[in-house]
This record gives structure tokens, sequence and C-alpha cells, in this order.
């Protein structure tokens, strides 16, 4: 009774579904690394144009500082580092509480 159910069916067949199978999962995994491959891509070169961004940046930060330092003018840091460095701290007054004596 079991072979009824497959009389329509002949051997070439089924092996032949199951190579269309084959095919579809390995067309899907390409697909799918066609598809990181090109996320991939596409995030290095946000990436790396960020990164250019943040050098340019860097670059004409660096060139106005060296050109206020040439002009003679003080750098901010310098300044607050010196104040620091006059200014001393005074040492904490202890803080005497009365004991209970129960």
């Amino acid at each position: 009774m079991l072979t009824s159910c497959f009389v329509g069916l002949s051997r070439g067949a089924m092996s032949m579904s199951s190579r269309d199978r084959l095919r579809e999962s390995a067309e899907a995994k390409f697909k799918k690394a066609e598809v990181q491959l090109q996320d991939r891509q596409k995030a290095t070169t946000e990436y790396e144009a960020s990164r250019r961004a943040v050098d340019a940046n860097m670059a004409r930060l660096r060139e106005l500082r060296l050109a206020r330092d040439a002009a003679g003018g003080a750098a901010p840091a310098a300044k607050l580092t010196k104040v620091l460095a006059a200014k001393k701290r005074k040492p904490r007054k202890a803080v005497v509480r009365p004991r209970d004596d129960d």
C-alpha cells in the first residue's frame, strides 16, 4: 500500500527535486554573501569618509592653533595650568563631635 502513494513519481523525478532544492539553497547562500559583501563595502566607505572628515577638521584646528601661538597668544590650557599650580589647597580641619557617654 505504501508504494501506491509513489506511483506517479519516478526515481529521476525525486532526485531532480532534491537537486532543485540544493541549487536553490546554494543560490540563496550566494545572494546572502553578495548582500553581506555590499553592506561591508558600504560600511567601509562610510567609515573612511567620516575618518577623512575628522582628519581634515583636526588639521584645520591644528593650523588655527599654530597660527594663534605664532601670533603670541598663550594657549588657554597653559594659563589654567599656571593658575592651578599657584593655588594651594588648604588642609581640612578635623570635625570634633561630642561623644555619647551613656
